[in-house]
């Protein structure tokens, strides 16, 4: 299906067809087995690092293709803050994750980020570019920290995030495997702030988030609807005095499908 059709969407799809063709080249001959999702979200708010981008539902979408650690995604959003028939947002990541030697429960992962917003005609529009680097760990509560920098010339932008995570097996439910889970969040910002005076900073902590969900698994589908409460923890407010970082209570429900491309041939 045909996403876009504007100059801006032909070069979308090109920059992602080429990563597709890095990932592809970079598989060793015996082995070329490409791991894959399509998934949709419906949410009743747009949160962004605890900061709202829109007043009402979105729904957001995406492709994700995976192969020897890297994972390359496109994701899309409409939340209908210009019109319904229009995708808001469309966002192009890569990534690369490795085990750390000698510490097999550690985990590091670099990765890049594109942010582009609609409307995608304007000719003149350059994608917020961004960088992260996240470790975690897989023992129990998966504790991660990723750190985001903004690399475009207009936006000076860093930011830590950092979380934990439990889930717990419920067993068989009408022919499917079922997990409830819990995780929390807790943002920590850096970022020259436009609004403040010249020169000056805006350090501390943004939101602190608690996330409830509950994963169920039939076939190669992914069922997973989640409650999300957000607190805020800062008092910083835009320009027009209201706040930047609010108090909010969400819903969400996403539907995946898992798939592989390709065999894998035993030596």
């Amino acid at each position: 299906m045909t996403i876009l059709v504007t100059k801006g969407g032909i070069v979308i799809k090109k920059i992602y067809l080429i990563a597709l063709l890095l990932i592809i080249s970079s598989l060793p001959v015996s082995a070329f087995v490409v791991n894959g999702a399509i998934y949709t979200t419906t949410l009743t708010k747009y949160l962004w690092r605890g900061i709202a981008i829109n007043d009402g539902p979105a729904i957001q979408s995406g492709l994700i293709l995976g192969a020897d650690g890297i994972t390359l995604q496109l994701w899309t959003s409409c939340q209908q803050k210009i019109s319904p028939d229009l995708f808001d947002e469309i966002d192009l990541y890569a990534n690369y994750e490795h085990s750390i030697p000698y510490a097999d429960f550690l985990t590091v992962s670099i990765g890049y980020a594109s942010y582009m917003e609609a409307p995608f005609h304007y000719p003149n529009i350059i994608p917020l570019q961004e960088i992260n680097l996240t470790l975690k760990s897989d023992i129990i509560s998966s504790p991660y920290l990723t750190w985001y920098h903004s690399i475009d010339a207009f936006t000076i932008n860093n930011f830590l995030e950092g979380g934990v995570s439990y889930e717990y097996e419920i067993g068989k439910l009408s022919g499917g495997e079922t997990i409830i889970g819990i995780a929390g969040t807790l943002g920590y910002n850096l970022t020259l702030n436009n609004v403040l005076p010249k020169g000056k900073y805006s350090i501390g902590f943004t939101v602190a988030g608690l996330n409830f969900y509950s994963n169920y698994y039939i076939s190669s589908f992914t069922i997973t609807p989640s409650v999300l409460f957000q607190l805020g923890l800062n008092n910083e407010k835009n320009i027009d005095g209201s706040k930047i970082y609010k108090n909010y209570a969400t819903a969400s429900i996403l539907v995946n499908y898992s798939f592989n491309i390709g065999t894998e041939t035993i030596q």
